[in-house]
């Protein structure tokens, strides 16, 4: 069996498999201050909610060099009241605004306490509890986006459906709306930026629905 001096220390090897040519590795989650996740519904959304409508705001701004790792989003929607005909659309999609200069407003803001949302209780306390960061959630209708920034001109990921005359799920629970756990790069939020959701397509028929967001994050020092 061959070895590989290491080149941090002369006296660690790395052990090379003969017959594949493959270094032996352990997988390690990245390098981070800790790993959270937080679960949200909004209110009921209203008929006649405009296309581009944000129902979800997380803005990341703890006025450090910190940075925001987002993992994975998933999403899904549930009728609240049916729609007059069958085949209405209903979609989310994710978008990204960089760089603002204050919070949005509206709707109903979500605290993360210091000790709340964490995968592991020795993690650092996340950085939406300090700072200027914020998230906030739909009740209703649109939030008012957060001023200043450039907002991205395409989304990242939607999520569709059709609604119908009937109560129904919309788009199924668990739809996943971004996704960088399987060795993607994530998607990465610097100090000032926006992750929002928005309603896609204008609820022109009578109807209502609810949606429930998943949202997984990793916070770590800027590298």
């Amino acid at each position: 069996m061959a070895i590989i001096q290491s080149g941090v220390s002369g006296s660690t090897l790395m052990t090379v498999d003969p017959s594949r040519l493959a270094g032996r590795m352990s997988l390690q989650p990245y390098e981070q201050t800790g790993h959270y996740q937080l679960g949200a519904p909004t209110g009921t959304i209203a008929t006649a909610t405009a296309a581009g409508a944000q129902i979800f705001s997380m803005r990341w701004a703890p006025g450090t060099g910190a940075i925001c790792l987002i993992d994975r989003i998933t999403v899904n929607i549930n009728l609240i009241a049916a729609f007059t005909t069958t085949g209405q659309p209903v979609g989310l999609g994710a978008r990204i605004i960089r760089g603002t200069s204050a919070n949005g407003s509206g709707g109903t803001q979500i605290t993360v306490p210091s000790n709340s949302q964490k995968y592991r209780t020795s993690f650092a306390t996340s950085g939406f509890t300090a700072g200027t960061s914020d998230i906030r959630i739909s009740t209703t209708g649109a939030l008012t986006t957060a001023s200043g920034g450039t907002s991205d001109t395409n989304y990242l990921s939607i999520a569709m459906g059709a609604g119908t005359t009937a109560i129904s799920n919309v788009i199924p629970a668990n739809s996943v709306l971004l996704d960088s756990t399987n060795g993607r790069y994530p998607l990465t939020l610097t100090n000032t930026d926006v992750l929002v959701i928005e309603n896609m397509v204008t609820l022109a028929n009578v109807g209502t629905y609810q949606a429930h967001i998943n949202i997984e994050w990793s916070e770590a020092a800027a590298y």
